[in-house]
């Protein structure tokens, strides 16, 4: 798997990898249903690279990318640690800088294992869905109760990915946990996208 290009708008884009960067840049949430090694992750985040490079305003400036496992977390974070220097080198952007100044990595790693971000203060996080969950919850781990509601508006005020969400808790009637009316969240799985509801402002 290899990372997002700094212009996604090129060539090299697949169809619905297109397709998902012309939804969300128009302000929809998508759930893709993609085999596994289609490149369902570039389609993530590919319209958040974009965004970033052209110091945009349709989408938020930070992204929480959410996975079942933390050898998922790991393997993201080692093909993107160095997206936010690759960014700045090819638009004018000072986001390393930027983050540096504010004793923080640009792009982090929130695990149980791995504890980098625990306030989601960086652009791009890639961590474990309970990591998610407990500070969607207001419990987040290793934060006392008055830092908890900081927490819910670092992933309420981000573009949000939810990786292989096929593995994630479900509610009643199978809806996600996650699928908010508002917002903007892509929920992306190699398999059945059919047990999550497809209500609110979602293309499927």
């Amino acid at each position: 798997m290899t990372a997002p290009e700094i212009n996604p708008r090129r060539s090299f884009l697949r169809p619905f990898q297109k397709h998902v960067f012309e939804l969300v840049q128009q302000g929809q949430s998508v759930i893709l249903q993609a085999p596994t090694g289609a490149g369902k992750t570039r389609a993530a985040l590919a319209p958040f690279v974009d965004n970033l490079a052209q110091q945009g305003n349709k989408l938020p400036l930070t992204c929480r990318y959410a996975v079942p496992m933390r050898v998922l977390a790991n393997q993201f974070y080692r093909e993107h640690y160095d997206l936010a220097t690759r960014i700045d080198r090819e638009a004018p952007t000072r986001l390393e800088h930027m983050y540096r100044e504010l004793g923080l990595p640009p792009i982090a790693i929130q695990t149980g294992e791995q504890a980098d971000d625990p306030q989601f203060e960086s652009i791009l996080t890639f961590c474990t869905i309970d990591q998610l969950l407990a500070s969607f919850l207001v419990v987040p781990y290793g934060l006392g109760t008055r830092k908890a509601n900081l927490n819910v508006g670092a992933i309420a005020g981000s573009y949000l990915v939810l990786d292989e969400f096929h593995l994630y808790p479900l509610l009643g009637e199978g809806k996600s946990v996650f699928c908010a009316d508002d917002g903007y969240f892509l929920l992306f799985s190699a398999q059945t996208a059919g047990r999550v509801a497809r209500g609110g402002n979602c293309d499927c």
